[in-house]
């Protein structure tokens, strides 16, 4: 390897490296390494001397393990292991103090370790693996983003406290209820529950007043007036998006009532198409009704 001993950051990505060099001495001021997109199956023990980096990207690789002298960077903040063969856990991962992002999405991880108490991940990516149960997420009391879609899971304990979760996206998973703690993430804004077996909608959710954008298996809940986005997905009954404040409403043949809050009204995928014409549609009640604009049939 060169010598650049004022080198910050390297990027190596999108290259067909199979090897890395086996000594890293020459670049002692690295701070960020992007390997992604390669076909690295191993890294160098080397690995250790880079006693500054703080984040890695290794996505998009053939790595099945990880060298525990990894574990000597002692200020890495974020790790990408994402699309890459990892079949069992690298353990050391939980001896950063400093690790803060964490992605090892789409491996073929089928367990993942305790995580110890004071742990600071704040952005944690475990979708399409293959896990079937994840230990209490307790000790993560700074987590704020957790991805844990496509799995097999079918329980969750979350963080319980004044844990500044935003993001939860728990979809496609055979859940049958919702996350333990979920009713106390005062400041969740972000959820996905569609693909899961959770039945009618739960009365947990009519609490998290920061809510602003579901996506789930039911159509539109006319009592949860706090979302300004809901997505009934999973069957395609209904989309609703916020556009610079104003609600639009989609709605397709034989969904809910579109709900009291709606400003404006949008029949799509639907034969109905003058709004003289509503129909059944005119359960929409009237004060809802007023508040909508002119439209011309």
């Amino acid at each position: 390897m060169p010598s650049w001993p004022k080198l910050q950051r390297l990027t190596l990505a999108d290259n067909r490296l199979r090897l890395l060099p086996s000594q890293w001495s020459g670049t002692p001021s690295l701070e960020v390494l992007d390997l992604t997109h390669n076909r690295l199956g191993e890294l160098p023990a080397a690995i250790r001397q880079l006693a500054q980096l703080r984040i890695i990207l290794l996505g998009r690789n053939r790595l099945e393990t990880l060298p525990a002298s990894l574990a000597h960077c002692l200020g890495l903040t974020e790790i990408d292991l994402q699309r890459n063969r990892l079949i069992t856990w690298p353990r050391f991962l939980f001896q950063l103090p400093h690790l803060r992002r964490l992605n090892v999405a789409r491996n073929q991880l089928a367990e993942v370790p305790a995580f110890p108490s004071g742990a600071k991940l704040e952005q944690l990516n475990l979708s399409h693996n293959q896990l079937t149960a994840l230990p209490d997420l307790s000790p993560l009391q700074q987590l704020r983003k957790l991805d844990v879609s496509h799995n097999q899971l079918q329980d969750l304990i979350l963080p319980s406290g004044n844990c500044p979760l935003i993001t939860l996206k728990l979809h496609h998973n055979p859940l049958n209820q919702l996350p333990q703690h979920l009713d106390t993430s005062d400041h969740l804004q972000h959820l996905e529950l569609q693909n899961t077996n959770i039945g009618p909608i739960p009365e947990k959710l009519l609490v998290l007043d920061q809510l602003k954008f579901l996506k789930g298996p039911w159509p539109y809940p006319h009592s949860l007036k706090v979302l300004k986005v809901l997505q009934a997905a999973s069957n395609e009954s209904m989309d609703i998006a916020e556009r610079t404040g104003i609600f639009h409403f989609w709605c397709a043949p034989q969904a809910a009532p579109p709900p009291a809050t709606a400003t404006l009204l949008k029949m799509t995928r639907s034969p109905i198409r003058p709004l003289r014409k509503l129909g059944a549609w005119a359960l929409l009640d009237q004060r809802a009704a007023k508040e909508l604009p002119q439209l011309k049939p």
